[in-house]
């Protein structure tokens, strides 16, 4: 990937922005150059706006496939039971999938009356997995 690929938003410290920060910056840069244009030059910007969002697009798509990519050799994430299919034992942490909480996929575990997040907070769990087993230790060599 050069480094024309990559799309980040970089901030006056050289650190690369959140993602809801960097699309605020994007709406002020964007909002910026249109101001900037007269027009006269208006299929100037569309034909640079084009090709910013072609580059935009292309970073994503790859950064979904290396996300998918790792998904896929991780199959530890493919273990998901309904918790009206099956629970785990009682006060036993395990993943959990909570798609109206704050964090889609979360540590939790059930009290045997309600499923809680780690902190002790009641959460609303679809699915749940076990964790996965620790990395083994490495050899010395």
């Amino acid at each position: 990937m050069t480094r024309r690929d990559r799309c980040h938003v970089i901030g006056k410290h050289g650190r690369r922005l959140k993602p809801a920060t960097a699309a605020i910056a994007w709406g002020i840069l964007m909002d910026d150059l249109e101001e900037r244009l007269s027009t006269a030059d208006v299929p100037k910007f569309e034909q640079l706006l084009n090709s910013i969002r072609a580059a935009h697009l292309a970073a994503t798509k790859q950064r979904i496939e290396e996300r998918s990519k790792h998904l896929a050799d991780n199959d530890f994430l493919s273990d998901w039971r309904n918790v009206n299919v099956s629970m785990p034992d009682a006060e036993l942490t395990v993943l959990v999938a909570c798609p109206d909480g704050a964090e889609p996929v979360w540590f939790g575990y059930h009290d045997g009356d309600c499923w809680r997040c780690v902190m002790g907070e009641r959460i609303n769990v679809t699915h749940w997995q076990p964790l996965p087993e620790p990395p083994s230790p490495p050899v010395n060599g």
